[in-house]
């Protein structure tokens, strides 16, 4: 998401989920709050958490996103998108595959 978008109270999700995939599920949602929502470490990452409950991805937070299934990976791009906070939030496709 550019800078523009994310200042703008709003975000989106791909059809095709493109994750970091080195990084652990907790460390992709992470940067969302971190840069997008502005939060400070400790908020950042009882946000990053909390999102990753609602997902139903808390069991892998420690698991490289690489590893990951295409629902887990889809999951995965929905919590990224919800943990920059959105007032909007745009679905492409998220269901599809």
């Amino acid at each position: 998401m550019s800078p523009r978008a994310a200042g703008s109270g709003s975000d989106r999700t791909y059809q095709i989920p493109r994750p970091f995939e080195k990084m652990t599920v907790f460390e992709n949602v992470l940067l969302a709050p971190r840069r997008a929502a502005g939060l400070r470490r400790r908020a950042a990452n009882e946000h990053a958490l909390s999102v990753l409950e609602h997902t139903g991805l808390a069991r892998d937070v420690n698991r490289p996103a690489g590893q990951l299934g295409l629902l887990g990976r889809k999951r995965l791009e929905l919590a990224r998108a919800l943990a920059t906070r959105p007032r909007l939030l745009l679905l492409d496709e998220v269901a599809a595959g």
